[in-house]
Parts: structure tokens; C-alpha cells; sequence
């Protein structure tokens, strides 16, 4: 099903606020860390580029190479589970589900984006047969 088609409006809505956050969040962390231009150059680019798929999925536009969106995604995923697992290590440790909440909903918002990558990398809309 191509969700992106069918939910345009929506997905377009997650897309500007996905910008918008990451915007914020990387201006607001550049305000802090004045003298860590290259962590913030990293961090710059690195939420730059999981944008670039979340765009190509919902403009429904190839943006090669895919294999760094497969990269992508694999990565992200597994940075995900693995957090979340520490948040629910920390909160047993702790006794207290602070930490698991605190994550449970930065998952919420990154869980869409992943959706889409995974969506835009296995899409033979977008991509062909291939």
C-alpha cells in the first residue's frame, strides 16, 4: 500500500514538523556548544540525512543511493531498540520509569520516520523492480 499517496497530507504534515524539530533541535544544541564545532557538524548532518528519505518518500522521488537508506534504517532501528532497551535497563535499576517514559516518547516520534525509510526503501513504486 502506498501510504504516502493516500495519506499525502498527513505525511506531508510529519515532514514539515520532522524539519522543523530538527531545525530546532540543532539550533538549539549549536547555542549550547559553542566550541564543539565538529560533534555539531556531525550531528548537523546526520539529522540532515535521516530527512532525506522521509522527503523522497512522501515526494515519491528516488534519491540515490538507496543502499545508504538501507544503511540508514538498519542503523537507526537498531540505535532505537538498543536506547530503549538501556531506558528499560535504568528503570528497573532506578525503580522508577522516568527513563522508559522519556524514551518511550522520543520513540513515538522517530517510529513514523522509520516507517517511511522502511516504506521508501522497499518500494517498487519508487525504485523499479529492483
Amino acid at each position: 500500500m502506498k501510504y504516502a499517496l493516500r495519506y499525502r497530507r498527513l505525511w506531508l504534515a510529519y515532514l514539515l514538523v520532522s524539519v522543523g524539530a530538527t531545525a530546532v533541535v540543532v539550533g538549539f544544541h549549536s547555542a549550547l556548544n559553542e566550541d564543539a564545532l565538529l560533534h555539531e557538524v556531525g550531528g548537523s548532518v546526520i539529522s540532515v540525512l535521516y530527512l532525506v528519505p522521509l522527503y523522497g518518500y512522501v515526494q515519491q522521488k528516488r534519491i540515490r543511493p538507496r543502499w545508504l537508506w538501507v544503511t540508514l534504517l538498519i542503523v537507526a532501528g537498531t540505535a532505537t531498540l538498543v536506547v530503549f532497551s538501556f531506558a528499560l535497563v535504568a528503570a528497573f535499576l532506578e525503580s522508577t520509569l522516568l527513563p522508559v517514559l522519556i524514551w518511550a516518547a522520543i520513540a513515538a516520534l522517530v517510529i513514523p520516520n522509520l516507517f517511511a525509510i522502511h516504506q521508501y526503501v522497499h518500494s517498487r513504486h519508487i525504485w523499479g523492480a529492483t
